[in-house]
């Protein structure tokens, strides 16, 4: 989410990701929150101002709770919703996927729906630094 004209967030892409368990602080404890991408709307409004946001070809795998998607603070749109309002995650799908969290270490139980993804858009040139890694290569932010 922008914290001010200092940190506009413009031309964010959400791809290909195994969305799994996300929680986020709340009033009354943790709530489901599998996505928050900013849309720019006002209020209670559902008209995006900010049209440069996207997401798509993710696997939503929470079991806990229906998935919540958040296109600014605090309002919940249901997975339908999101999908309606917005446009977004057409070819996302939500899934039960099992995992095992031990200490540090995490294991996938379950690959059945696993292989959804899509290819990367051709400007996005990246190459992981690991091949066996996992996740962003990105691990300290400015």
């Amino acid at each position: 989410m922008p914290r001010g004209p200092e940190w506009p967030l413009q031309g964010i892409r959400i791809l290909n990701n195994l969305l799994l368990r996300n929680t986020t602080s709340g009033e009354g404890g943790a709530h489901g929150s599998d996505l928050t991408l900013y849309m720019g709307c006002q209020g209670d409004s559902f008209t995006r101002t900010v049209p440069g946001n996207s997401s798509d070809y993710n696997l939503f795998a929470n079991t806990a709770w229906a998935p919540t998607m958040r296109h600014t603070w605090n309002p919940d749109n249901t997975f339908a919703q999101w999908q309606e309002r917005f446009g977004e995650d057409r070819h996302s799908r939500l899934a039960p996927i099992a995992c095992e969290l031990r200490g540090t270490a995490f294991r996938l139980l379950t690959r059945d729906g696993l292989d959804g993804a899509a290819p990367l858009p051709p400007e996005l040139r990246w190459t992981p630094t690991t091949p066996g890694r996992i996740g962003s290569s990105l691990t300290q932010w400015p």
